[in-house]
């Protein structure tokens, strides 16, 4: 939609709505770009690329070790590494078991569709989702199914484990807790768009931290489901879990904004980056703040959210948590490299180059979001006002998202009863 300055529309007139499903990723062409995060196992450096190629490097010199090619790209669903074994999911259905030091195929199993999320263990089972809107559970050393629950729409949640309980989420807009050894539901809850996460949304006494494309961050019991409070961030939602450090919950959105929060859920300050671009996930690690950004730039800044330094590459970088490994830290870009950096000064100590020398190419993270001019002013604010004091059962109508300010201000929150609700 294009505003032209003969409407004397200012940015307060103009509201973002969501107009479709989140299928973004499910559209990235064929290239060498790297997008998982990487991991570190005994000095060692696994990935996998959109090259169709999972590899293992030296950590230290980035000298291939091994590779493993499959049967389609490699590139959203990250790796895990429990006993010696690698489990990576791929965009052509399998879920690959190799052994850590050879590259061998243990087993593989194959779904009915695309998996694009990180794998979970818990006493030697494997969970995981696929776009074909399963959550699988397998035996981890033999590949089996044990059993698997269907949500009717795809999932793209790394699982979470609690007191014997599994927590992932779906597309079809609701969080799920399952028992673990059976896949039972105990309780699920329903946000206002898709939930999507490569690592593991977040546990602490007894509170998990949820996102969501419906551009919130929720902090929800995990006995009952119970909201206890949330927090809105952007315009275009949210594609990752947040991180907690020294009592900061600090959440990135796609809007390329970082920020911190309380454990309350107030706002404590935001890091915004140069330009429009996600940034899925941050790493905190003394003192400082890690995280790349679809910008191509990677940042450092420090725990009050002054830049230190950044890098920039020559792709998109989507990443989540990034490995460190002796003062060295490492991520991939779609500019098809996986990088080295000093994780002090931000020096770049060596690049390694994936087989395919071509750029992924994928649609702008505006797709299924559309400008709209706001009714009047007057409306929003009513529409405002009902939505900071009505119980969170109403609260769900992305249409009820519009407000005067883009971001939410620390006099909008409530107290916790006000924002607890019930979606047994």
């Amino acid at each position: 939609m294009d505003f032209s300055d003969s409407f004397n529309i200012s940015v307060e007139d103009i509201e973002i709505k969501k107009t479709g499903k989140f299928d973004r990723i499910w559209k990235i062409t064929d290239g060498g770009g790297i997008d998982q995060s990487a991991i570190i196992v005994d000095g060692k450096l696994y990935f996998g690329s959109a090259d169709w190629n999972f590899y293992c490097l030296d950590s230290a010199t980035g000298k291939e070790l091994w590779r493993f090619r499959a049967n389609g790209m490699f590139i959203i669903a990250s790796p895990l590494c429990i006993d010696n074994i690698i489990y990576i999911g791929n965009y052509d259905g399998n879920m690959y078991a190799l052994e850590k030091d050879t590259g061998k195929l243990i087993w593989y199993f194959r779904t009915n569709d695309s998996i694009g999320t990180r794998a979970g263990h818990y006493k030697n089972k494997i969970y995981f989702g696929s776009k074909d809107g399963f959550i699988y559970c397998l035996d981890s050393l033999k590949g089996n199914l044990i059993w698997k629950s269907a949500t009717g729409e795809p999932i793209v949640s790394s699982p979470s484990f609690f007191k014997g309980k599994l927590y992932m989420g779906s597309f079809n807009g609701f969080f799920y807790c399952l028992d673990a050894e059976t896949g039972k539901e105990v309780w699920r809850l329903k946000a206002g768009a898709e939930i999507y996460n490569d690592s593991p949304f977040p546990i602490r006494e007894g509170i998990i931290y949820i996102t969501s494309f419906d551009n919130y961050l929720y902090a929800v019991d995990t006995e009952n489901g119970k909201i206890l409070w949330r927090f809105k961030t952007g315009k275009y939602g949210i594609a990752g879990p947040c991180e907690i450090y020294n009592e900061t919950i600090f959440q990135p959105s796609r809007d390329g904004i970082l920020y911190a929060l309380t454990m309350e859920g107030h706002e404590k300050w935001r890091f915004r980056t140069n330009e429009l671009g996600v940034i899925v996930s941050v790493t905190v690690r003394e003192e400082r703040i890690y995280f790349g950004s679809e910008t191509r730039d990677f940042y450092c800044i420090d725990i009050n959210g002054k830049e230190i330094w950044r890098l920039q590459t020559e792709g998109g970088i989507f990443c989540g948590k990034v490995p460190f490994h002796n003062g060295k830290l490492y991520f991939g870009s779609y500019d098809c490299h996986m990088y080295c950096v000093d994780a002090e000064s931000g020096e770049l100590l060596w690049r390694f180059a994936s087989s395919v020398q071509k750029r992924n190419e994928y649609p702008p993270l505006t797709e299924g979001f559309e400008a709209v001019i706001k009714k009047s002013a007057e409306t929003i604010d009513t529409i405002v006002s009902d939505d900071k004091y009505s119980s969170l059962n109403n609260a769900f109508n992305l249409s009820d998202y519009g407000e005067k300010s883009e971001y939410m201000t620390k006099s909008e929150y409530t107290n916790k009863s006000e924002y607890s609700a019930d979606f047994n």
